[in-house]
């Protein structure tokens, strides 16, 4: 009786260690599936970045003022001449807008994400529309 008790213990033991290790090999992958696609995604906003940020440069040189200064006009269609085919998509919510904020407005503390960019026409800065939660390299990618 002793011997039968032992061994449904010894075989619940081994039943429940390889559980636990097929879940642990799961979820590591898993993470790390996700550690490189956020790392694709970081890379692919920054690249989106240093796009915009070039052609508001390259509008800023020919014509002498920050695009899209006057109320109701859309920062992409004016960047059209200096910027690829299209804005490029931020790639944490798939859009492709500029939202402007208002002259003297500070940076919003926290974004909904509602825009793929945020573009202060005032100094023609522009930065990502993203979470203040998402973090790469040690840096808020809000703050890029």
């Amino acid at each position: 009786m002793v011997d039968a008790a032992a061994a449904v213990q010894l075989t619940l033991l081994v039943v429940v260690g390889g559980l636990v290790l097929f879940l642990g090999r799961v979820s590591r992958s898993q993470a790390q599936w996700s550690e490189d696609a956020c790392s694709r995604a970081s890379v692919r906003l920054r690249s989106g970045l240093v796009e915009l940020r070039d052609a508001i440069a390259l509008y800023h040189l020919a014509e002498h003022t920050w695009p899209a200064q006057g109320e109701d006009v859309d920062v992409g269609e004016t960047l059209a001449g200096y910027l690829g085919p299209q804005v490029p998509k931020n790639p944490w919510n798939g859009r492709d807008t500029i939202r402007r904020l208002p002259p003297d407005a500070p940076w919003p503390r926290s974004t909904d994400g509602s825009a793929g960019w945020l573009y202060r026409p005032s100094t023609g800065e522009i930065r990502a529309d993203v979470p203040p939660e998402l973090v790469s390299g040690g840096v808020r990618l809000c703050d890029l």
